[in-house]
């Protein structure tokens, strides 16, 4: 976050950053606190959430919404879509180098996007906040060792904050119209998207708390399939990578067919990615562990 931030202070200063985004900045800053306090004190779920919500609903209201949205709709659109990002890359933060791998795959997408399209995002701040994320990566993913450093609540919660506020503030003007600007972002986030929504659909149907901690993600399934951990990050980075590249295009191309077409064969695999996936953890166990 120190690192995030000292290159946003002085481009601010200088103009480089517009000053609609200093919500996103003011409020990433917000949840790495609450992430520090939670790695500090253990606060709970409920009160987490209902800091998450607090502070989306704060910097929502200070500008951090859809602009192409009315006001009405897009305060909610942008709560939602924060507080979902938040814990996506929460639960994502359970193998070494995945949830900073990801991270930074899918800033450098959005700020290739902003520095490609003109008016499609700041790709000064998507390119600090993936700077941030490969300094942090040598210490957190390092080959045949176990990781110096972790992020926590804290590290997890800001880079899900950011990230999702940069997506929200995609202009589908400047992006070659609305079905692109929405598909990109979907595609950059892929993969913390597919892995909780596995996860929460799972625990639902085992009737656990969403919340509570489990080996039930997708890159514990990998390796219950014969996978290496560092084999697993790397194919689920290399998928991010992948659904990164297909969201420039699209963006890029401008095709509303193209668009179309990208995202439903995308969705499709990850979809019959997810059900293998499904199949290999009720066939290998998992024993629970600690949230």
């Amino acid at each position: 976050f120190g690192a995030f931030a000292a290159v946003l202070v002085p481009s601010f200063a200088s103009g480089a950053v517009d000053r609609r985004y200093l919500p996103l900045v003011l409020g990433a800053g917000a949840a790495f606190a609450l992430g520090l306090w939670d790695d500090g004190k253990s606060i709970g779920a409920d009160t987490k959430l209902a800091a998450q919500v607090a502070i989306a609903l704060f910097v929502a209201s200070a500008g951090l919404h859809p602009d192409w949205l009315p006001a009405w709709a897009g305060i909610p659109i942008a709560c939602l879509i924060l507080v979902a990002s938040m814990n996506s890359f929460n639960l994502l933060d359970h193998m070494d180098g995945l949830a900073a791998g990801t991270a930074a795959v899918a800033a450098i997408g959005l700020a290739l996007v902003g520095g490609l399209v003109p008016g499609s995002g700041s790709p000064v701040v998507a390119a600090a906040l993936a700077g941030a994320c490969l300094g942090f990566l040598p210490f957190n993913y390092r080959p045949r060792r176990p990781a110096a450093l972790f992020m926590g609540d804290s590290g997890s919660h800001m880079l899900g904050f950011a990230l999702g506020g940069l997506a929200l503030l995609a202009s589908p003007g400047g992006a070659g119209g609305a079905a692109a600007a929405v598909a990109a972002p979907l595609l950059i986030l892929a993969l913390p998207l597919l892995d909780t929504g596995l996860v929460m659909l799972v625990r639902f149907a085992e009737g656990r708390p969403v919340w509570q901690g489990g080996r039930d993600h997708s890159s514990h399934r990998l390796v219950y399939s014969g996978m290496s951990e560092r084999r697993a990050v790397a194919l689920l980075l290399g998928i991010a990578v992948n659904c990164t590249m297909a969201a420039i295009a699209l963006v890029i191309l401008q095709d509303m067919l193209l668009t179309v077409l990208v995202v439903g064969t995308t969705l499709g695999a990850l979809i019959a990615f997810a059900s293998q996936l499904v199949v290999v953890k009720e066939q290998a166990g998992t024993e629970l562990v600690p949230a």
